[in-house]
């Protein structure tokens, strides 16, 4: 997804424009773009300070991926929320995220997602390099 590109390239003016057009054109039964599109929002937005804008975003992109079984747009929501939360500056509530994200990876058996989640979260906790508690 091209706004994923944007968003990591720092362009959040952009991502939020491509977000946007990616929901103009998603098929509206088609749950994975519009995760995906919502966790870039919310995302782009907190690191735009709009923390209100963000929240709703992801709690949009939670609420579409949660009732699934598809693992990895799951696990995709819940390392969008660590970063949402970081930007928030909430660190339990980026820890809780960033645990969720790790336990739908190893569930899947998503090894580099599972190990960013870890990475992240053992950063977070002040333990490089291992797990949490």
């Amino acid at each position: 997804m091209r706004a994923q590109a944007a968003l990591a390239q720092g362009r959040f003016e952009e991502a939020l424009r491509l977000a946007d057009e990616t929901e103009a054109i998603a098929a509206p039964d088609d749950f994975e773009p519009h995760v995906r599109l919502r966790c870039v929002r919310a995302q782009a937005l907190a690191s735009s300070d709009d923390l209100a804008g963000a929240e709703r975003a992801i709690r949009d992109a939670l609420a579409i991926a949660e009732p699934t079984d598809y693992l990895p747009v799951r696990a995709f929501a819940a390392l969008s929320l660590a970063d949402v939360e970081r930007l928030a500056g909430r660190a339990e509530a980026e820890a809780s995220a960033l645990e969720e994200a790790l336990r739908l990876s190893e569930l899947k058996g998503d090894l580099v997602t599972a190990a960013r989640a870890q990475t992240r979260l053992a950063a977070l906790l002040g333990r490089e390099g291992t797990a949490a508690p």
